[in-house]
């Protein structure tokens, strides 16, 4: 695959990402979005084994540019899933440290860590998200620009 056409697949996958982890997951309640992003980490093996013995039963031999462009878009679901749950589990963490120390520690909520954390709730998800977006778009370069099958 040229690098045109490898640097406009990356760019379209990390838009994606970014697309999913910053407004979907807003909009979304944790448990659907959690859910949906299992179901397709689960699906996608499933459809990409039938993908190979639809081929194989056809009798068609593929070529090596068809095998790397099916491979990189399984790689890059299954990144854009991985890295939904990752947000969705960091997200409720924060949300969870934040209930403990209003249910068992209200005597120390204007203290520093904790009120801290507190006031910042909303930059502090949006800094993970970001960081996941971030660490997205590295892992989407490698399998768009270094995948080959």
């Amino acid at each position: 695959m040229t690098a045109g056409v490898s640097l406009v697949c990356w760019i379209i996958a990390v838009s994606l990402n970014g697309w999913l982890l910053l407004s979907v997951a807003g909009r979304l309640a944790a448990p659907t979005l959690l859910k949906r992003a299992c179901l397709a980490f689960a699906v996608t093996p499933v459809i990409l084994v039938a993908i190979i013995l639809g081929v194989a039963a056809i009798g068609i031999a593929p070529s090596n540019e068809f095998g790397d462009r099916l491979f990189q878009s399984f790689f890059t679901i299954e990144i854009v899933a991985m890295l939904s749950i990752g947000n969705v589990i960091f997200q409720g963490m924060v949300d969870g440290v934040i209930a403990f120390h209003r249910r068992v520690n209200g005597a120390n909520l204007d203290r520093f860590p904790v009120s801290f954390l507190i006031h910042h709730q909303r930059k502090l998800k949006l800094f993970g998200t970001l960081a996941w977006c971030a660490g997205g778009a590295l892992m989407l370069y490698g399998v768009w620009f270094d995948t080959h099958v």
